[in-house]
């Protein structure tokens, strides 16, 4: 696995639809499972893999992956290639990507303050 792909599961729970997980380091031998999409950045800098990261974190990416989902028998749900491949992201300059990272990071870690503060758990 490359440093920087994005990772989300084909065939999951809907608790767990449109989740993404970022990779955060090389893995030259490690291999993601047949039933996970690898989203592979154009650009594989840590600052555009972690507004992507966010991006894919927002309701509005939530709201159209929801969308595009189908139920497959009775537990699972699954994520069509060819629809998650049209779905659109609003891509600012690399400047404003580094602004709205560190806005995000900044809030992330008051939150984080406060659940700790007052005992929440994630």
């Amino acid at each position: 696995m490359k440093c920087n792909q994005q990772l989300t599961p084909i065939f999951t729970s809907l608790d767990h639809v449109g989740k993404v997980a970022r990779v955060k380091n090389q893995y030259p031998n490690v291999v993601a499972g047949g039933f996970v999409f690898h989203f592979t950045p154009y650009k594989l800098t840590d600052d555009f893999s972690q507004f992507l990261e966010y991006c894919h974190s927002s309701p509005l990416y939530y709201n159209q992956i929801k969308k595009i989902t189908n139920l497959s028998g009775q537990a699972l749900y699954n994520i069509p290639k060819s629809k998650l491949m049209k779905l659109l992201l609003s891509l600012p300059n690399k400047d404003e990507q580094v602004r709205i990272n560190s806005q995000v990071e900044q809030y992330m870690s008051k939150i984080s303050l406060l659940e700790k503060q007052f005992g929440f758990v994630r």
